[in-house]
């Protein structure tokens, strides 16, 4: 079950090219298996694909997201301060 997923882009900021990839959170409720990954990575090429855009999953568990360590990051403090909640 995905409990929350966030999309970071460098199109967003003027200051980045169209060619910059899209960032997307996603955060699973429960733990993180292979099948949970391919599935992720499956949905993330099938809508970017059509656009041209190169969508890149980054797959947290719940904990992992509020509590792991990766929360003091800047990818994640960019995510969490520019991010849009899709």
């Amino acid at each position: 079950m995905t409990r929350k997923t966030r999309a970071s882009c460098g199109r967003r900021n003027a200051r980045r090219r169209l060619e910059s990839d899209l960032d997307v959170v996603v955060v699973l409720e429960n733990g993180i298996d292979a099948a949970a990954r391919e599935y992720v990575s499956d949905c993330a090429w099938e809508a970017g694909f059509g656009h041209g855009i190169v969508v890149v999953p980054v797959v947290f568990t719940r904990t992992e997201w509020e509590s792991g360590p990766e929360r003091q990051s800047l990818f994640v403090r960019a995510v969490e301060t520019e991010g849009v909640l899709v």
